[in-house]
């Protein structure tokens, strides 16, 4: 025959306490629950409409000035573009097609170079995967 509740030793702890009372208030536990995850439906609603917008900045503005400030900045031209680096690449291995990307080989965080004489044309989007994968992004 099963032992019955009163049968079972339970511990007198806090949680004894709290795992004995949910047991007995199975119903109760169950409506709180559901409150629970209701309040968190309701609570994150209006946060999911704001990222509703497909990433696209609200005003012009902000994209004139990251244009002005960053992309048309001589500094990062040189150091983030690398103008006569790409084109050393592109003399070497001709113009990208769609969906074309220069790739080191091996890859800088692999410990390439990155000597123009070291890259190869790749399919852009097996080269983002490959980058993801390489860094723990799947």
């Amino acid at each position: 025959m099963a032992p019955t509740g009163e049968d079972v030793a339970v511990s007198q702890s806090v949680v004894g306490r709290v795992g004995r009372w949910c047991a007995r208030h199975a119903w109760w536990v169950i409506a709180a629950w559901v409150a629970a995850v209701a309040a968190g439906v309701v609570a994150t609603g209006p946060l999911f409409d704001r990222l509703v917008d497909g990433g696209v900045p609200r005003d012009v503005e902000s994209v004139a000035a990251f244009e002005a400030a960053i992309l048309l900045d001589p500094g990062f031209s040189e150091y983030v573009l690398r103008p006569t680096h790409q084109a050393a690449i592109q003399d070497r291995l001709g113009p990208l097609q769609a969906e074309e990307v220069y790739i080191p080989e091996p890859y800088p965080f692999l410990g390439g170079t990155e000597e123009p004489d070291t890259y190869n044309k790749g399919n852009f989007w097996v080269f983002a995967s490959l980058v993801g994968m390489s860094h723990g992004f799947e």
